[in-house]
């Protein structure tokens, strides 16, 4: 079973920064908007710190379609 959940933002097929957490975030059939603080990924060095690593705002529900059916958002 999966226990993380990660984001990227990407600058073509490089990424620039992420985000990672645990999945139990979004075990919701009503999902709630959640804002992401990302950190920069310095493997690259695209982005110099975390300040400028950015923030994205989702909309994520981990569902089993075969008993609960399809979300609505």
């Amino acid at each position: 079973m999966m226990r993380h959940i990660y984001v990227y933002l990407m600058l073509d097929k490089k990424p620039v920064s992420y985000w990672q957490g645990d999945i139990t975030q979004f075990e919701f059939l009503n999902p709630k908007t959640h804002w992401l603080v990302l950190k920069a990924d310095k493997s690259l060095g695209l982005v110099d710190d975390d300040l400028n690593a950015g923030m994205v705002s989702v909309k994520i529900s981990l569902n089993d379609i075969s008993q609960n059916g399809v979300v609505d958002f």
